[in-house]
Protein backbone atom coordinates (compact mmCIF):
# COMPACT_ATOMS: atom_id res chain seq x y z
CA UNK A 1 0.00 0.00 0.00
CA UNK A 2 1.26 3.54 -0.95
CA UNK A 3 2.14 5.80 1.95
CA UNK A 4 -0.31 9.07 1.82
CA UNK A 5 0.47 12.37 2.54
CA UNK A 6 -2.03 14.52 4.80
CA UNK A 7 -2.35 17.98 3.02
CA UNK A 8 -3.91 21.21 4.60
CA UNK A 9 -5.70 24.08 2.80
CA UNK A 10 -6.46 27.31 4.39
CA UNK A 11 -9.62 29.48 3.48
CA UNK A 12 -10.48 32.87 4.29
CA UNK A 13 -14.43 33.01 3.18
CA UNK A 14 -14.41 29.91 0.73
CA UNK A 15 -10.81 31.82 -1.23
CA UNK A 16 -7.95 29.11 -0.76
CA UNK A 17 -4.74 31.55 1.47
CA UNK A 18 -2.29 28.84 1.35
CA UNK A 19 -1.30 25.18 1.35
CA UNK A 20 0.61 23.10 3.48
CA UNK A 21 1.96 19.55 2.76
CA UNK A 22 3.65 16.72 4.81
CA UNK A 23 7.00 16.06 4.52
CA UNK A 24 7.28 20.04 2.82
CA UNK A 25 5.91 22.32 4.76
CA UNK A 26 5.65 20.22 8.50
CA UNK A 27 6.49 16.70 9.49
CA UNK A 28 6.17 16.36 13.31
CA UNK A 29 3.72 19.37 14.45
CA UNK A 30 1.73 22.03 12.79
CA UNK A 31 1.31 26.01 14.80
CA UNK A 32 -0.74 28.42 13.89
CA UNK A 33 -1.55 31.78 15.51
CA UNK A 34 -2.27 35.62 15.92
CA UNK A 35 1.60 35.75 15.78
CA UNK A 36 2.76 38.14 12.69
CA UNK A 37 5.90 35.44 12.82
CA UNK A 38 3.84 31.55 12.47
CA UNK A 39 3.38 30.17 9.34
CA UNK A 40 -0.11 30.47 8.85
CA UNK A 41 -1.40 33.50 11.04
CA UNK A 42 -4.79 33.92 11.99
CA UNK A 43 -6.18 37.90 11.92
CA UNK A 44 -8.34 37.00 14.63
CA UNK A 45 -7.73 38.77 17.97
CA UNK A 46 -9.79 36.14 19.76
CA UNK A 47 -6.94 33.38 18.62
CA UNK A 48 -3.98 32.19 20.44
CA UNK A 49 -0.89 33.56 20.29
CA UNK A 50 0.33 30.62 19.00
CA UNK A 51 -1.82 27.02 19.04
CA UNK A 52 -0.24 23.55 18.11
CA UNK A 53 -3.03 22.19 15.41
CA UNK A 54 -1.58 19.30 14.20
CA UNK A 55 0.95 16.75 15.96
CA UNK A 56 2.06 13.30 15.07
CA UNK A 57 1.37 10.53 17.51
CA UNK A 58 2.73 7.24 15.92
CA UNK A 59 2.49 6.84 12.59
CA UNK A 60 -0.94 8.70 12.41
CA UNK A 61 -2.32 12.45 13.08
CA UNK A 62 -4.60 14.18 15.22
CA UNK A 63 -6.11 17.43 15.38
CA UNK A 64 -6.43 19.64 18.93
CA UNK A 65 -9.64 20.97 18.56
CA UNK A 66 -10.52 24.02 20.83
CA UNK A 67 -13.42 25.81 22.19
CA UNK A 68 -15.48 27.37 19.21
CA UNK A 69 -14.36 24.78 16.41
CA UNK A 70 -16.82 22.88 14.60
CA UNK A 71 -15.77 19.84 12.42
CA UNK A 72 -17.12 18.08 9.53
CA UNK A 73 -15.92 14.75 8.45
CA UNK A 74 -17.01 12.38 5.10
CA UNK A 75 -15.61 8.65 4.42
CA UNK A 76 -16.85 7.29 1.18
CA UNK A 77 -19.09 10.75 0.62
CA UNK A 78 -20.73 9.83 4.11
CA UNK A 79 -20.57 12.46 6.81
CA UNK A 80 -20.16 11.17 9.95
CA UNK A 81 -21.51 12.86 13.13
CA UNK A 82 -19.56 13.60 16.60
CA UNK A 83 -21.37 10.24 17.97
CA UNK A 84 -20.29 8.02 14.92
CA UNK A 85 -16.58 9.02 15.16
CA UNK A 86 -16.42 8.00 18.90
CA UNK A 87 -17.72 4.95 17.80
CA UNK A 88 -15.02 4.24 15.50
CA UNK A 89 -12.85 5.52 18.22
CA UNK A 90 -11.34 8.56 15.94
CA UNK A 91 -12.85 11.07 18.39
CA UNK A 92 -11.45 11.43 22.13
CA UNK A 93 -12.79 14.51 23.95
CA UNK A 94 -11.14 17.36 22.17
CA UNK A 95 -8.75 15.40 19.58
CA UNK A 96 -9.35 13.75 16.51
CA UNK A 97 -7.26 11.17 14.82
CA UNK A 98 -6.97 11.76 10.96
CA UNK A 99 -7.51 9.00 9.10
CA UNK A 100 -6.58 8.53 5.45
CA UNK A 101 -9.68 7.33 4.05
CA UNK A 102 -11.30 10.48 5.99
CA UNK A 103 -11.73 14.08 4.47
CA UNK A 104 -12.97 17.30 6.65
CA UNK A 105 -12.92 20.33 7.46
CA UNK A 106 -12.43 22.64 11.36
CA UNK A 107 -14.46 25.85 10.96
CA UNK A 108 -13.18 28.59 13.23
CA UNK A 109 -13.80 32.36 14.10
CA UNK A 110 -16.83 32.65 11.45
CA UNK A 111 -15.18 33.00 8.36
CA UNK A 112 -11.71 30.65 9.01
CA UNK A 113 -11.91 27.33 8.12
CA UNK A 114 -8.86 24.94 7.43
CA UNK A 115 -9.41 21.63 5.60
CA UNK A 116 -7.49 18.23 5.05
CA UNK A 117 -7.23 14.98 2.66
CA UNK A 118 -4.90 12.58 1.92
CA UNK A 119 -3.79 12.24 -1.06
CA UNK A 120 -0.72 10.26 -2.59
CA UNK A 121 2.38 11.20 -3.88
CA UNK A 122 3.20 12.36 -7.41
CA UNK A 123 5.07 9.64 -8.97
CA UNK A 124 6.22 9.79 -12.77
CA UNK A 125 6.69 6.07 -14.14
CA UNK A 126 8.02 6.47 -17.51
CA UNK A 127 6.76 4.00 -20.60
CA UNK A 128 8.61 1.37 -22.48
CA UNK A 129 9.34 3.49 -25.66
CA UNK A 130 10.48 6.61 -23.41
CA UNK A 131 12.99 4.07 -21.25
CA UNK A 132 14.52 3.10 -24.79
CA UNK A 133 14.67 6.48 -26.26
CA UNK A 134 16.47 7.72 -22.85
CA UNK A 135 19.40 4.61 -23.00
CA UNK A 136 19.88 5.78 -26.33
CA UNK A 137 20.49 9.50 -26.30
CA UNK A 138 20.98 9.25 -22.17
CA UNK A 139 24.77 9.75 -22.72
CA UNK A 140 27.97 12.15 -22.24
CA UNK A 141 28.82 13.40 -25.92
CA UNK A 142 32.15 12.60 -27.12
CA UNK A 143 35.03 15.23 -26.28
CA UNK A 144 36.58 17.35 -28.90
CA UNK A 145 40.74 17.46 -29.20
CA UNK A 146 40.41 21.14 -28.04
CA UNK A 147 38.55 19.58 -24.95
CA UNK A 148 40.69 16.90 -24.35
CA UNK A 149 44.05 19.27 -24.75
CA UNK A 150 42.61 21.71 -22.16
CA UNK A 151 41.62 18.91 -19.75
CA UNK A 152 45.19 17.29 -19.67
CA UNK A 153 46.65 20.29 -19.53
CA UNK A 154 45.03 21.75 -16.72
CA UNK A 155 45.45 18.11 -14.84
CA UNK A 156 49.17 18.53 -15.47
CA UNK A 157 49.42 22.18 -14.27
CA UNK A 158 47.85 21.33 -11.01
CA UNK A 159 49.95 18.55 -10.33
CA UNK A 160 52.71 20.31 -10.87
CA UNK A 161 51.97 22.73 -9.19
CA UNK A 162 51.49 20.67 -6.16
CA UNK A 163 54.33 18.82 -6.82
CA UNK A 164 56.24 22.03 -6.71
CA UNK A 165 54.63 23.61 -3.41
CA UNK A 166 55.36 20.42 -1.89
CA UNK A 167 59.44 20.70 -2.60
CA UNK A 168 59.71 24.20 -1.14
CA UNK A 169 57.89 23.55 2.03
CA UNK A 170 60.15 20.62 2.34
CA UNK A 171 63.17 22.77 1.76
CA UNK A 172 62.07 26.42 2.94
CA UNK A 173 64.16 27.40 6.09
CA UNK A 174 62.96 30.30 7.85
CA UNK A 175 65.07 33.01 8.03
CA UNK A 176 67.60 33.95 11.62
CA UNK A 177 65.64 36.50 13.54
CA UNK A 178 68.22 39.11 14.56
CA UNK A 179 68.00 41.37 17.45
CA UNK A 180 68.01 45.20 17.62
CA UNK A 181 71.99 45.44 17.52
CA UNK A 182 72.72 43.58 14.90
CA UNK A 183 69.91 44.80 12.79
CA UNK A 184 71.30 48.47 14.20
CA UNK A 185 74.97 47.38 12.98
CA UNK A 186 73.69 45.98 9.47
CA UNK A 187 71.72 49.71 9.16
CA UNK A 188 74.73 51.30 10.20
CA UNK A 189 77.46 49.11 7.33
CA UNK A 190 74.31 49.77 4.86
CA UNK A 191 74.53 53.57 5.64
CA UNK A 192 78.18 53.80 5.13
CA UNK A 193 78.78 52.11 2.53
CA UNK A 194 80.22 53.78 -0.50
CA UNK A 195 79.70 52.16 -4.00
CA UNK A 196 80.86 55.14 -6.72
CA UNK A 197 80.11 54.17 -10.25
CA UNK A 198 81.46 56.13 -13.40
CA UNK A 199 84.39 57.20 -11.62
CA UNK A 200 87.44 56.71 -13.62
CA UNK A 201 90.70 56.37 -11.07
CA UNK A 202 93.42 58.67 -10.97
CA UNK A 203 96.64 56.50 -10.82
CA UNK A 204 99.72 58.58 -9.72
CA UNK A 205 103.35 57.95 -9.48
CA UNK A 206 104.38 55.31 -6.74
CA UNK A 207 106.22 56.90 -3.73
CA UNK A 208 109.24 54.60 -2.73
CA UNK A 209 110.13 55.97 -0.35
CA UNK A 210 111.95 59.24 1.19
CA UNK A 211 113.90 60.96 -0.88
CA UNK A 212 117.32 62.07 -0.11
CA UNK A 213 118.95 65.44 0.63
CA UNK A 214 120.77 65.77 -2.13
CA UNK A 215 117.85 64.96 -4.33
CA UNK A 216 115.58 67.09 -2.61
CA UNK A 217 118.31 69.75 -3.03
CA UNK A 218 118.62 68.99 -7.09
CA UNK A 219 115.02 69.31 -7.06
CA UNK A 220 114.55 72.70 -5.40
CA UNK A 221 117.70 73.81 -7.55
CA UNK A 222 115.91 73.12 -10.81
CA UNK A 223 112.63 74.74 -9.79
CA UNK A 224 114.30 78.13 -8.53
CA UNK A 225 115.82 77.88 -12.07
CA UNK A 226 112.77 77.77 -13.63
CA UNK A 227 111.34 80.40 -11.38
CA UNK A 228 114.20 83.03 -12.07
CA UNK A 229 113.37 82.49 -16.03
CA UNK A 230 109.85 83.74 -15.54
CA UNK A 231 108.59 86.96 -16.17
CA UNK A 232 106.18 88.96 -14.14
CA UNK A 233 103.33 88.15 -16.79
CA UNK A 234 104.02 84.10 -16.60
CA UNK A 235 104.03 84.20 -12.88
CA UNK A 236 100.85 85.79 -12.82
CA UNK A 237 99.47 83.29 -15.35
CA UNK A 238 101.29 80.32 -13.37
CA UNK A 239 100.40 81.86 -9.77
CA UNK A 240 97.76 84.18 -9.85
CA UNK A 241 99.84 87.08 -7.88
CA UNK A 242 100.40 90.07 -9.39
CA UNK A 243 104.11 91.20 -8.59
CA UNK A 244 104.46 94.76 -6.94
CA UNK A 245 107.23 97.43 -6.58
CA UNK A 246 109.85 97.34 -3.81
CA UNK A 247 111.50 93.65 -4.19
CA UNK A 248 114.57 93.78 -5.94
CA UNK A 249 115.33 91.98 -9.27
CA UNK A 250 111.74 92.47 -10.45
CA UNK A 251 110.23 94.80 -13.15
CA UNK A 252 110.07 98.22 -10.87
CA UNK A 253 112.00 96.80 -8.01
CA UNK A 254 115.19 99.31 -6.79
CA UNK A 255 117.65 97.49 -3.74
CA UNK A 256 119.00 94.82 -3.34
CA UNK A 257 118.18 91.87 -1.09
CA UNK A 258 115.32 92.02 1.39
CA UNK A 259 111.74 91.11 1.37
CA UNK A 260 109.92 93.69 3.29
CA UNK A 261 106.75 92.13 1.38
CA UNK A 262 105.06 88.84 1.25
CA UNK A 263 106.45 85.61 -0.17
CA UNK A 264 103.87 83.63 -1.74
CA UNK A 265 104.33 79.76 -1.93
CA UNK A 266 101.86 77.47 -4.16
CA UNK A 267 101.39 74.11 -2.82
CA UNK A 268 99.47 71.13 -2.01
CA UNK A 269 99.21 71.30 1.79
CA UNK A 270 97.12 70.97 4.95
CA UNK A 271 99.15 72.92 8.00
CA UNK A 272 102.10 74.97 8.40
CA UNK A 273 104.36 73.64 11.32
CA UNK A 274 107.39 76.42 11.71
CA UNK A 275 110.32 74.96 13.88
CA UNK A 276 113.68 77.46 15.00
CA UNK A 277 114.27 80.92 15.67
CA UNK A 278 117.55 83.03 15.37
CA UNK A 279 119.96 84.90 13.47
CA UNK A 280 120.92 84.12 9.99
CA UNK A 281 123.31 81.95 10.98
CA UNK A 282 122.67 78.05 12.17
CA UNK A 283 119.49 76.32 11.31
CA UNK A 284 116.60 78.48 9.80
CA UNK A 285 113.30 77.96 9.40
CA UNK A 286 111.26 74.53 8.34
CA UNK A 287 107.67 75.36 7.33
CA UNK A 288 106.00 72.01 6.19
CA UNK A 289 102.45 71.29 5.27
CA UNK A 290 101.69 67.76 4.01
CA UNK A 291 103.76 66.45 1.44
CA UNK A 292 105.49 69.82 0.03
CA UNK A 293 108.20 71.94 2.73
CA UNK A 294 109.11 75.27 2.68
CA UNK A 295 113.12 74.66 3.91
CA UNK A 296 114.63 78.19 4.81
CA UNK A 297 117.13 76.58 6.08
CA UNK A 298 121.56 77.58 5.87
CA UNK A 299 123.54 80.11 6.79
CA UNK A 300 122.77 83.77 5.64
CA UNK A 301 119.96 85.59 4.23
CA UNK A 302 117.69 86.02 1.20
CA UNK A 303 119.38 87.97 -1.38
CA UNK A 304 117.40 89.07 -5.14
CA UNK A 305 120.25 90.49 -6.76
CA UNK A 306 120.35 91.54 -10.58
CA UNK A 307 117.99 93.63 -12.42
CA UNK A 308 115.96 92.46 -15.49
CA UNK A 309 112.87 91.15 -16.73
CA UNK A 310 111.17 88.11 -14.95
CA UNK A 311 112.52 87.19 -11.44
CA UNK A 312 116.04 87.97 -11.61
CA UNK A 313 118.42 86.13 -9.73
CA UNK A 314 117.53 84.49 -6.78
CA UNK A 315 119.99 83.80 -3.74
CA UNK A 316 119.97 81.86 -0.65
CA UNK A 317 116.28 80.00 -1.66
CA UNK A 318 118.08 76.79 -2.51
CA UNK A 319 115.00 74.83 0.24
CA UNK A 320 111.94 76.99 -1.26
CA UNK A 321 109.38 74.35 -3.07
CA UNK A 322 107.22 76.73 -5.61
CA UNK A 323 106.10 73.38 -6.95
CA UNK A 324 102.82 72.28 -6.25
CA UNK A 325 99.03 72.98 -8.03
CA UNK A 326 96.75 73.11 -4.94
CA UNK A 327 95.35 75.92 -2.76
CA UNK A 328 97.71 79.01 -1.00
CA UNK A 329 100.10 79.66 1.99
CA UNK A 330 101.06 82.96 2.86
CA UNK A 331 104.67 83.26 4.31
CA UNK A 332 105.38 86.47 6.33
CA UNK A 333 109.02 87.05 5.91
CA UNK A 334 108.28 91.12 6.52
CA UNK A 335 111.52 90.90 9.00
CA UNK A 336 113.95 89.54 6.40
CA UNK A 337 116.89 91.60 5.45
CA UNK A 338 120.24 90.41 4.62
CA UNK A 339 120.21 87.94 6.94
CA UNK A 340 117.22 86.09 8.16
CA UNK A 341 116.89 87.59 11.98
CA UNK A 342 113.77 86.98 12.62
CA UNK A 343 110.74 85.52 10.55
CA UNK A 344 107.01 84.88 10.75
CA UNK A 345 104.69 82.31 9.25
CA UNK A 346 101.34 82.89 8.86
CA UNK A 347 98.75 80.39 7.85
CA UNK A 348 96.23 81.68 5.64
CA UNK A 349 92.44 81.29 6.40
CA UNK A 350 90.59 78.37 4.14
CA UNK A 351 88.26 81.44 2.48
CA UNK A 352 91.70 82.80 1.41
CA UNK A 353 93.16 79.71 -0.05
CA UNK A 354 89.34 78.89 -1.54
CA UNK A 355 89.53 82.57 -3.20
CA UNK A 356 93.22 82.51 -4.78
CA UNK A 357 92.65 79.19 -6.34
CA UNK A 358 89.36 80.23 -7.72
CA UNK A 359 90.84 83.38 -8.78
CA UNK A 360 93.42 80.69 -10.74
CA UNK A 361 90.55 79.43 -12.31
CA UNK A 362 88.77 82.65 -13.19
CA UNK A 363 85.98 81.98 -15.30
CA UNK A 364 84.58 78.66 -14.81
CA UNK A 365 80.87 78.10 -14.03
CA UNK A 366 79.60 77.74 -10.36
CA UNK A 367 76.71 75.32 -9.86
CA UNK A 368 74.62 73.87 -6.87
CA UNK A 369 73.33 71.01 -6.14
CA UNK A 370 69.57 70.02 -7.53
CA UNK A 371 69.92 72.78 -10.64
CA UNK A 372 69.52 70.53 -12.81
CA UNK A 373 65.92 71.15 -12.94
CA UNK A 374 66.83 74.70 -14.33
CA UNK A 375 65.08 74.89 -17.96
CA UNK A 376 67.68 77.12 -19.63
CA UNK A 377 70.64 74.52 -19.32
CA UNK A 378 71.40 72.61 -22.32
CA UNK A 379 71.19 68.81 -22.37
CA UNK A 380 74.79 68.05 -22.14
CA UNK A 381 75.08 70.69 -18.73
CA UNK A 382 72.06 68.63 -17.39
CA UNK A 383 73.67 65.01 -18.09
CA UNK A 384 77.46 66.10 -16.81
CA UNK A 385 75.54 68.31 -13.30
CA UNK A 386 73.34 64.80 -12.90
CA UNK A 387 76.75 62.57 -12.88
CA UNK A 388 78.47 64.77 -10.55
CA UNK A 389 75.58 64.92 -7.84
CA UNK A 390 75.37 61.27 -8.59
CA UNK A 391 79.15 60.68 -7.43
CA UNK A 392 78.87 63.88 -4.70
CA UNK A 393 75.68 61.74 -3.01
CA UNK A 394 77.93 58.38 -2.86
CA UNK A 395 80.94 60.24 -0.93
CA UNK A 396 78.29 62.28 0.95
CA UNK A 397 78.30 59.28 3.42
CA UNK A 398 81.73 59.67 4.57
CA UNK A 399 81.15 62.75 6.09
CA UNK A 400 77.82 61.15 7.76
CA UNK A 401 79.84 58.91 9.43
CA UNK A 402 82.59 61.63 10.49
CA UNK A 403 80.23 63.78 11.87
CA UNK A 404 78.56 60.91 13.22
CA UNK A 405 82.12 60.00 15.72
CA UNK A 406 82.57 63.75 16.10
CA UNK A 407 79.66 64.45 17.98
CA UNK A 408 80.28 62.10 20.52
CA UNK A 409 82.96 63.43 21.26
CA UNK A 410 81.47 67.44 21.19
CA UNK A 411 77.69 68.05 20.26
CA UNK A 412 77.64 69.64 16.91
CA UNK A 413 74.40 70.87 14.85
CA UNK A 414 73.53 73.37 11.90
CA UNK A 415 74.08 73.59 8.33
CA UNK A 416 77.38 73.53 6.15
CA UNK A 417 77.24 74.72 2.53
CA UNK A 418 80.37 73.01 0.83
CA UNK A 419 81.66 74.68 -1.95
CA UNK A 420 84.38 72.67 -4.62
CA UNK A 421 86.56 73.40 -7.66
CA UNK A 422 86.76 70.76 -9.63
CA UNK A 423 89.43 70.42 -12.23
CA UNK A 424 89.46 68.84 -15.66
CA UNK A 425 91.31 65.69 -14.34
CA UNK A 426 88.71 65.22 -11.83
CA UNK A 427 90.84 66.01 -8.85
CA UNK A 428 88.73 68.65 -5.82
CA UNK A 429 91.47 71.02 -6.28
CA UNK A 430 89.91 73.29 -3.23
CA UNK A 431 87.08 73.24 -0.69
CA UNK A 432 85.10 76.17 1.14
CA UNK A 433 82.96 75.44 4.15
CA UNK A 434 80.23 78.44 4.55
CA UNK A 435 78.37 77.40 8.12
CA UNK A 436 75.19 78.74 8.74
CA UNK A 437 74.14 81.07 11.34
CA UNK A 438 72.94 79.50 14.64
CA UNK A 439 75.36 76.17 13.87
CA UNK A 440 78.01 75.02 15.72
CA UNK A 441 80.99 72.48 14.29
CA UNK A 442 84.32 72.25 16.32
CA UNK A 443 87.89 73.68 13.71
CA UNK A 444 88.77 69.68 14.13
CA UNK A 445 85.79 68.29 12.26
CA UNK A 446 85.87 70.90 10.05
CA UNK A 447 89.44 70.67 8.54
CA UNK A 448 88.64 66.74 8.64
CA UNK A 449 85.66 67.08 6.31
CA UNK A 450 88.37 69.11 4.02
CA UNK A 451 90.85 66.40 3.95
CA UNK A 452 88.02 63.85 3.01
CA UNK A 453 86.41 66.30 0.32
CA UNK A 454 89.78 66.69 -1.05
CA UNK A 455 90.37 63.13 -2.04
CA UNK A 456 87.12 62.83 -4.01
CA UNK A 457 87.66 61.98 -7.35
CA UNK A 458 84.48 63.42 -9.85
CA UNK A 459 84.90 62.87 -13.15
CA UNK A 460 84.29 66.25 -15.52
CA UNK A 461 84.72 67.56 -19.08
CA UNK A 462 86.29 70.94 -17.80
CA UNK A 463 86.97 72.71 -14.57
CA UNK A 464 83.73 73.58 -12.78
CA UNK A 465 82.48 75.01 -9.34
CA UNK A 466 80.20 72.78 -7.22
CA UNK A 467 78.60 73.30 -4.19
CA UNK A 468 75.79 71.41 -1.96
CA UNK A 469 74.63 71.52 1.68
CA UNK A 470 74.53 68.80 3.93
CA UNK A 471 71.73 69.48 7.63
CA UNK A 472 73.71 67.65 10.55
CA UNK A 473 71.52 67.25 14.00
CA UNK A 474 71.99 66.65 17.32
Amino acid sequence: MVEKILNLKLKYKDKILDIARQKRDFSKSFIIGSNKFIFWQILDKAFPDKYSLISKSGSSYRLKLREGMDITIKKDNQELTKDDLRRANLLKGNTLTLDQSTIGAVTFGGDWKIEYNFIEPYRYVATREELTVAKQFAKASPLSPQEKFTRIFVTLGVLATWIGLYIAESNYVPPVRLDFAERLLRIEEYATQVEVGEVEEVVGPTETGPKSREEMEEEVTEQVEQAQAMSSKEFEQEFGLTLGDGISGMPGGEGVGDFSNELLEVTEVSEIVVAGTGPGTGSGPVATRGASDLDVAGAGGFDLEGVGDGLGDIGGLEGLDLGGTGGFEEVDLASLGGDVGSYNVTKVESKAQFQAVKKRFAGIKMVKEGTIKIEEMTPEAKTELANIDNVVSTYKPQITKLFTVESMIMDMYGTIEFSLIISASGRVEAVDMEVADGSYFTDNFLGKCRQIILNWKIKVKEPIGYSFRMKFYK
